[in-house]
C-alpha cells in the first residue's frame, strides 16, 4: 500500500532529524562566518593633514593652528579604555603629514610608517596583508584621501576645499562584508 496516507507520515520522520542536523550545521557556520568577519575586520581612520603653513615652499611644515589640530587629533587617539588602539600610523614623505602623524604616534609608542604619496594603492594592500583585524591611521592630503577610501573599497568621498581640515573618515574593511565608510567632521 505505498499510497495510503499513513506510509507517507512513516517517512517523513526519517527526514526531520537529517534536516534539522543540516539547518543546525548551516546556522553554526553562519556564526562562526560573522564571529570570523567581525574579528577579522580592518578599520582604517583616514585623515587630511592638519593646517600648513603657506609660504609658498613645495613642502611646507604645520602652522602654529596646524599644531594644536594635530593634538587634537593625539588626544582622540589616546582615549585610555577606547577599545580603538592603534596598530601603525602611515603618513606621506611630506612633512606637513608626518608631523600630524607623528603627534599622535610619539603617545602611543608608535612610529610614523612613511608611503609614497603617489601610489595609495601600495598602502591599501600593505595595510589589508599586515594589519588584517587591526585599527591603523593614515595622514594623507585632499587629493590621496580619497584615493585611499577608493582603494579600499569604500564609496566615492566629498572633494576637499583648500581650507578643509576637519574630516575624519572610519573605513572598515571586513573579510566577508561590504566596506563601510562613516564620515566625522572634527573642530
Amino acid at each position: 500500500m505505498p499510497n495510503h496516507p499513513q506510509a507517507a507520515l512513516r517517512r517523513r520522520p526519517l527526514f526531520t532529524p537529517i534536516g534539522l542536523a543540516g539547518l543546525g550545521a548551516l546556522l553554526f557556520t553562519l556564526l562562526v562566518g560573522l564571529a570570523w568577519n567581525r574579528a577579522a575586520m580592518t578599520t582604517v581612520f583616514v585623515v587630511r593633514h592638519a593646517e600648513k603653513v603657506v609660504d609658498g615652499t613645495p613642502d611646507p611644515v604645520l602652522s602654529t593652528a596646524g599644531v594644536a589640530h594635530a593634538g587634537r587629533y593625539a588626544s582622540l587617539f589616546a582615549v585610555p579604555g577606547s577599545g580603538q588602539r592603534l596598530a601603525a600610523v602611515y603618513a606621506t614623505e611630506f612633512r606637513r603629514t608626518q608631523q600630524t602623524a607623528e603627534a599622535v604616534a610619539r603617545p602611543l609608542g608608535l612610529r610614523v610608517q612613511l608611503s609614497p604619496a603617489d601610489n595609495p594603492t601600495a598602502l591599501v594592500t600593505h595595510i589589508k596583508r599586515y594589519h588584517r583585524g587591526a585599527s591603523v591611521l593614515v595622514v594623507g592630503h585632499s587629493n590621496t584621501v580619497p584615493e585611499v577610501i577608493r582603494a579600499l573599497g569604500g564609496r566615492q568621498v566629498a572633494p576637499f576645499a583648500d581650507t578643509d581640515y576637519g574630516r575624519l573618515y572610519v573605513v572598515s574593511v571586513g573579510l566577508f562584508s561590504r566596506t563601510t565608510v562613516t564620515e566625522l567632521a572634527l573642530p
